[in-house]
């Protein structure tokens, strides 16, 4: 939780675009593979207890949130957000299948084609992240493995 808090110290005075990835990052499970799940489980389930403390606190500092993400089932991935996460505001939502593991025209969408501010990106598909910060150059990505949650930002302990 600490690193949590001296991350948001650090960016206090500027205003960043933050994007997240859903599967696995914004929720613990892809939902298209889980057709079975329904929206009142997932936030006693699926959702770890900081996720919305993270996005909220990052909402009130005044940053941007947005989310990028490779679904076949957009309309069901903004659905979940919604009742997921009813007092988060993500400003950009672009979710939309690309059969190559990239989301650089998902960034491009939110951010324009020339990046000219530092964002942060979540992803817990490695390789998405990694090829995120080779294309831009001003991406600091952050793995996140087992999800959104006060580990991610462990490195600033």
């Amino acid at each position: 939780m600490r690193g949590f808090y001296r991350f948001l110290k650090m960016n206090r005075h500027k205003r960043m675009n933050f994007i997240f990835d859903l599967d696995r990052t914004l929720w613990d499970f892809t939902i298209e593979y889980s057709p079975t799940i329904k929206c009142k489980d997932v936030k006693q389930n699926y959702i770890h207890a900081s996720r919305p403390i993270i996005l909220k606190t990052l909402q009130d500092e005044g940053h941007i949130l947005n989310v990028a993400s490779r679904s076949k089932v957009p309309n069901t991935c903004c659905f979940f957000l919604d009742v997921v996460y009813p007092e988060i505001t993500f400003l950009d939502k672009q979710i939309f299948y690309t059969p190559e593991e990239d989301k650089q025209e998902h960034l491009e969408n939110i951010l324009g084609l020339n990046v000219v501010y530092p964002f942060y990106f979540f992803d817990d598909e490695k390789t998405i992240m990694d090829r995120a910060k080779d294309k831009n150059k001003l991406c600091h990505g952050f793995h996140t493995p087992n999800g959104l949650n006060f580990d991610t930002f462990k490195f600033f302990e």
